[in-house]
């Protein structure tokens, strides 16, 4: 309804009513308007008996006037959540109203389950906002609740026993838990069209010590019997019985993920191996290493080009219904030929998953200074908007060195500083200042003006594709493509800084 300028005016369980699929509609719409109606209607008077207890603060003012955030404040949630009206342990309305304009929320209720439920505790807090420019929009909430994940949500008080238990019957679809072996998970794994080239590993050419660490896996470098060089990327092994049963589900998770990716800017998937009695996942192994890695050896790089290439394999991983959830300079790596490949998929979620995992959304995966406020506030919350705020970060960062043999080339100013690849936000020190920045402030990173000069030709262009994917509200980011679109006109040599005469 916002999408097309017209407000409901009174959101509640009443006015929703579900269709024989399942689907949920609203209905009555006598209190709705239209944003930019070319018709005027005289209203019968304004009355709030029916629905106090849903109405947001700013709706007791002496003018009532309905808008986008009140609906949002209206949103039916909590009444789905607990399956009891708002206010429900008051029964005068007189105290809700007190209550309301005092700015007070309701009890979190039992049904939205600890750990699992904070996301959308999170999301209902900030629908009740006292200042309604302070509520996400209807299209933020949206984007939200579909990331949730489904075990967030315990049973109502009024479902009999019998209801409850076939509510959480196992699906049909297979689902990789903690308590399953190793061979039990590769088993699955290859079910759902994984391959398996564990006979054609060689064990011999790898070392005892991993060659790189992540946060819950490590990656050992070797060969394959047919002397191809590769990578092999396992859980990481503890003391803690329960640990090793949570890592060894999240590398399933990245296996079954990744072995649905085939793009030039995709790091390649080659296949899954019992490596040392652990699931792995197998891919080539790249001498340049890093972007990071590649920028510093290589700062004449044409970053403009490698940060076309990263958006060409986000808008891919977007088209196959892959979200990465953890997209940065460390998470791409460059080919032999020197192409930008996309790596990491262990924060990835995917659409119409054929297979499920236990423990999917318990952690979050995402690096503070390149993750979008939605990420920051609601924790486990991956989506295809997410990636988008973080591509301009991952942009941002390979500007930081973009111009500097070109500059020095052209003479264009003298500069003693050797310029590197920085984080977002370099200028503040602890992560916590950054999150303060995103979420309080809505702060933007300064701009490069030395890297993304304002006297340039694609200057200012680039830097408002920047800003354009780091919008606060989702609905308002550009989609992959038109990323894609707009980078694809942009060059290194539109970015020098005009001659002056």
């Amino acid at each position: 309804m916002h999408s097309i300028g017209m407000l409901h005016g009174d959101i509640k369980g009443a006015n929703v009513v579900v269709m024989e699929d399942g689907t949920a509609k609203l209905i009555d719409l006598e209190t709705s308007v239209s944003e930019q109606s070319a018709w005027s209607f005289e209203t019968r008077g304004h009355s709030l008996r029916a629905s106090i207890r849903w109405v947001a603060p700013e709706i007791f003012q002496d003018e009532p006037v309905t808008t986008r955030a009140s609906d949002v404040y209206g949103l039916a949630m909590q009444e789905i959540a607990s399956g009891k009206v708002p206010w429900s342990k008051i029964s005068h309305d007189i105290r809700v109203i007190r209550r309301v304009v005092n700015g007070e929320t309701l009890d979190r209720p039992a049904q939205i389950l600890d750990v699992n439920g904070d996301s959308l505790w999170e999301l209902l807090l900030d629908c009740w906002k006292l200042e309604p420019k302070e509520r996400p929009s209807a299209g933020s909430v949206l984007r939200v609740l579909q990331s949730l994940p489904p075990n967030c949500l315990g049973p109502l008080e009024i479902q009999s026993e019998s209801e409850t238990t076939q509510a959480s019957a196992p699906s049909h679809i297979p689902i990789i838990r903690r308590c399953m072996s190793m061979q039990e998970i590769a088993s699955c794994l290859i079910d759902q069209g994984c391959l398996n080239i564990s006979k054609m590993i060689n064990e011999q050419t790898f070392d005892e010590r991993p060659s790189f660490t992540g946060g819950s896996s490590d990656i050992y470098s070797g060969r394959l019997f047919d002397l191809t060089e590769v990578c092999i990327k396992s859980p990481r092994r503890s003391s803690n019985i329960s640990e090793d049963a949570e890592n060894r589900v999240y590398i399933s998770r990245e296996i079954y993920i990744w072995s649905r990716c085939h793009h030039p800017n995709v790091v390649p998937f080659l296949g899954l191996a019992v490596f040392r009695n652990e699931i792995a996942a197998v891919s080539p192994y790249f001498r340049h290493g890093t972007l990071m890695q590649f920028l510093a050896r290589n700062p004449d790089a044409d970053r403009c080009q490698l940060s076309t290439q990263i958006c060409e394999g986000v808008a891919y991983l977007h088209s196959i219904g892959i979200a990465h959830g953890d997209l940065k300079g460390d998470n791409v790596f460059v080919s032999d030929s020197g192409s930008a490949l996309i790596a990491d998929l262990g924060s990835a979620d995917v659409e119409g998953r054929a297979v499920d995992f236990t423990l999917f959304m318990n952690r979050c995966g995402y690096t503070t200074r390149w993750a979008a406020p939605e990420l920051i506030k609601y924790g486990v919350f991956r989506c295809r908007e997410a990636d988008i705020y973080a591509l301009g970060m991952t942009i941002l960062v390979r500007y930081h060195r973009a111009l500097i043999i070109l500059i020095i080339t052209l003479n264009a100013f003298e500069t003693q500083q050797t310029l590197t690849g920085e984080v977002p936000f370099k200028y503040k020190r602890q992560d916590h200042m950054v999150i303060m920045a995103v979420i309080g402030k809505r702060e933007f990173p300064k701009r490069p003006l030395a890297q993304i000069p304002v006297d340039s030709e694609h200057g200012d262009k680039l830097w408002d594709l920047l800003c354009w994917c780091w919008s606060p509200e989702l609905e308002n980011r550009p989609n992959a493509d038109q990323v894609v679109k707009e980078m694809r006109t942009i060059t290194r040599d539109g970015l020098a800084p005009t001659a002056q005469d």
